[in-house]
């Protein structure tokens, strides 16, 4: 299912998905944006929020404009106050699981702002781009940050992609791990698939390959005493391994080059948006280089 991956990512108590973590400061110039478009809208402005999954927008946007009336849809199954920690502060946000963004169940011009982080572009892009133009009013404002083909998102992603894809081929540790619980491989020879996977030259993070390890090591305990258990922790690990994959296959087919992002901004204006910036979004590092995020977008109503 399509919305499998990010079911499972947003009741993982996520707040968001898609942010450069690694680099200082990311998130907090990322809320910046938000937070700039809030203190430009007035209190009890009504506010979109497309594929908001677990809030960060929203959350944003409340830190600067406590009083905006906030609206988030997400095709995925979404309850952020059920299913993530300590975010009371969106308890005023309602919160619409289950709703394709290209088809908003609003009247037209219902909105006074419409946001998106990293969701619109999952989409069906025209489509998405009317379905948002069609709900702000007159005058109206459109935010976006959207994925940038050569981000460090994008490539942080394809090389983790790429770890899930070497965990999960036919010879490595989960299919290997799942022919050892059948009983057709032996714990010497698992063991020694695995003693490979940790002598491979490339590249392996710890919350990913370190933490299937330390499954499959109690996967293999368990078998000696609760089989039964073993076999469902190892059916879980699999598929949230590969319900990862998709995420971050669907993420890699949403970002946009130079070429779509041109054919987006032109898509924009027929849907008679005015747009006032659509340029790459960056950040410093540590070491003071730039490090493209991603897309800003913003505009507004004609």
């Amino acid at each position: 299912m399509v919305n499998e991956p990010w079911n499972l990512y947003w009741h993982g108590d996520n707040l968001a998905s898609c942010i450069a973590r690694q680099f200082a400061g990311s998130e907090r110039a990322i809320a910046g944006l938000w937070q700039s478009l809030a203190a430009q809208l007035n209190e009890s402005a009504r506010v979109l929020d497309l594929a908001c999954g677990n809030g960060a927008v929203p959350l944003s946007l409340l830190q600067a404009n406590a009083g905006l009336d906030i609206c988030g849809v997400d095709q995925a199954d979404i309850d952020p106050l059920r299913f993530l920690s300590g975010q009371q502060a969106l308890a005023s946000v309602r919160f619409m699981p289950g709703i394709d963004i290209c088809e908003l169940p609003f009247a037209d011009g219902s909105f006074d702002a419409v946001t998106s982080q990293f969701g619109l572009e999952y989409a069906p892009l025209q489509t998405a781009i009317e379905s948002a133009a069609r709900v702000l009013v007159r005058g109206g404002k459109l935010q976006l940050l959207m994925h940038h083909g050569n981000s460090d998102i994008s490539r942080s992603s394809a090389a983790r992609r790429g770890e899930i894809d070497r965990l999960l081929e036919e010879d490595g540790l989960v299919c290997s791990t799942e022919t050892y619980v059948a009983g057709r491989l032996s714990l010497a020879a698992l063991e020694s698939r695995g003693e490979a996977f940790l002598q491979d030259t490339r590249d392996k993070t710890r919350d990913l390959s370190g933490q299937i390890m330390t499954g499959i090591d109690m996967i293999v305990t368990e078998m000696k005493t609760q089989p039964a258990v073993a076999r469902e922790r190892l059916v879980n690990m699999k598929r949230r391994l590969e319900a990862e994959g998709q995420r971050l296959r669907q993420l890699s087919d949403a970002a946009l080059d130079e070429g779509r992002a041109a054919q987006a901004q032109t898509w924009m204006e027929q849907a008679g948006l005015r747009i006032d910036l659509f340029q790459a979004f960056t950040i410093a590092d540590a070491e003071a280089e730039e490090v493209l995020i991603g897309w800003q977008v913003s505009g507004e109503r004609s």
